[in-house]
């Protein structure tokens, strides 16, 4: 079985080239979302999330809540 820090890095290899969404990303790192956004912050990794995309997150949560 691959580290957790082996599993972190390529997360955030293949969320910053696309090839997986934010939460696949997490998931993948076997993190929160939040702290995957931690952990991209600490790593200089930027968002490719876009206004569009958290809107529409922000709506289905408050749908959801």
């Amino acid at each position: 079985m691959k580290s957790l820090n082996y599993r972190k890095e390529r997360a955030l290899e293949m969320y910053a080239k696309g090839r997986l969404s934010l939460e696949g990303a997490a998931k993948f790192a076997g993190l929160y979302i939040g702290d995957f956004l931690d952990l991209m912050r600490e790593k200089g990794v930027e968002s490719n999330i876009t206004l569009e995309m958290f809107m529409k997150g922000l709506k289905t949560a408050k749908s959801k809540g």
